[in-house]
């Protein structure tokens, strides 16, 4: 079984990238943007969204912009403990 930040981070990375997908700023450019943030309990952006790879910079702009208008994100579980916590993610381009 997943534990409940996995659970979290699954959810999050899902919607962020579903949003990607309809980003009709970058049709036709594939590659992958890793974001690093922060969220707090309540699911609001504390810190981020950071780049941490090099891809094509329309793919940045986009995967950033969705991170921030996504914000807030649903509140952590019950089981995930912490007041913040670190989010590394793949924003895949196809």
């Amino acid at each position: 079984t997943k534990t409940p930040y996995e659970e979290y981070y699954f959810t999050l990375r899902q919607g962020i990238n579903n949003l990607a997908k309809q980003d009709e700023d970058v049709i036709g450019i594939k590659g992958d943007v890793q974001l690093q943030f922060t969220l707090d309990k309540e699911g609001f952006l504390i810190k981020g969204p950071i780049v941490l790879n090099n891809p094509d910079l329309k793919l940045v702009r986009s995967a950033v912009k969705i991170v921030k208008k996504a914000a807030p994100f649903r509140k952590f579980p019950k089981g995930l403990k912490k007041n913040q916590e670190d989010f590394n993610i793949f924003v895949r381009y196809e």
